[in-house]
């Protein structure tokens, strides 16, 4: 029997439910870890009632995907993401899982067995907590995005500073040369002074 590794999508580590040859049966990806560099976790099975479950499942291909049949890659693992990538990966994964429960609900109304109805009802309030919690990682993702743009920003705004200019005839040539700056609007240290500060230009030698 060939053996499969599936590897949890958006998530470190997940545990799902699925019914097998009619038992309710726990699916638990684990390993998942954050260092040495993001690794989501995975479940290994060669048993293919499992393995049918898993991929005839609505989350197959939402939640987790297949990654190896017998040590054979069928995709690459999961790689470190950009958080803007992240963002990008985790709203189309949030809107397959609002897909998948709103086909559940869909088929919950058309159901009269009442123990369908309870395995779909069951279904359905696994698959909205995912929602929520995808919402959550969304946001902080989000969040993440914009402190590293704002750290950008920062960067792009760091003074340029000349160390080797001692005084106000080569703080001016500097503007001059290589800032494009008009050398008659620049008459006295005053008006250097000020130009370079505008410019985020300094020159901490010249005292």
């Amino acid at each position: 029997m060939a053996r499969k590794v599936y590897q949890v999508i958006g998530y470190l580590n997940q545990t799902i439910q699925l019914t097998v040859g009619g038992t309710k049966t726990r699916i638990e990806f684990r390993g998942g870890s954050r260092h040495p560099k993001v690794k989501q976790g995975q479940f290994v099975t060669s048993d293919k009632e499992v393995q049918n479950a898993l991929e005839d499942g609505a989350l197959f291909n939402v939640s987790y995907k297949l990654i190896k049949i017998d040590n054979k890659r069928t995709e690459e693992e999961e790689v470190v993401l950009s958080p803007e990538a992240r963002i990008t990966l985790l709203t189309e994964l949030n809107a397959n899982l609002e897909v998948a429960v709103e086909k559940l609900e869909k088929k919950l109304a058309k159901a009269g067995d009442p123990e369908i109805l309870k395995d779909k009802e069951a279904e359905i309030a696994a698959y909205k907590v995912q929602v929520k919690e995808l919402k959550g990682i969304i946001e902080k993702n989000e969040k993440a995005s914009k402190k590293q743009e704002k750290k950008e920003e920062v960067k792009e705004d760091d003074p340029i500073v000349y160390t080797d200019v001692i005084n106000m005839q080569q703080a001016r040539d500097i503007l001059v040369s290589k800032h494009g700056q008009d050398i008659s609007k620049l008459p006295n240290g005053a008006s250097v002074k000020n130009k370079a500060k505008d410019l985020a230009i300094q020159f901490p030698n010249w005292k």
